[in-house]
């Protein structure tokens, strides 16, 4: 955009149970606020885009199986 401001899309994955709505903009904020310390320039419109929902990342699930397994850890 020619006039000193920028347009920003922020695609994201979040765990699953977290409320969208509070950390999109979250987001939006600290972003917004960040462009403008560093750059100067005015962010008129953010878009967040939650591009998937994560479930308990795998490997936890493998090590809690584990221990479980094996009292003696």
């Amino acid at each position: 955009m020619g006039d000193n401001s920028v347009e920003v899309e922020v695609k994201v994955i979040l765990s699953y149970g977290t409320f969208i709505p509070d950390v999109a903009g979250s987001i939006q904020e600290t972003v917004i606020d960040e462009i403008g310390k560093i750059t100067g320039m005015n962010v008129p419109r953010i878009d967040v885009i939650v591009v998937d929902l994560e479930a308990e990342k795998e490997e936890e699930n493998q090590e809690n199986e584990e221990e479980d397994e094996d009292p003696q850890k």
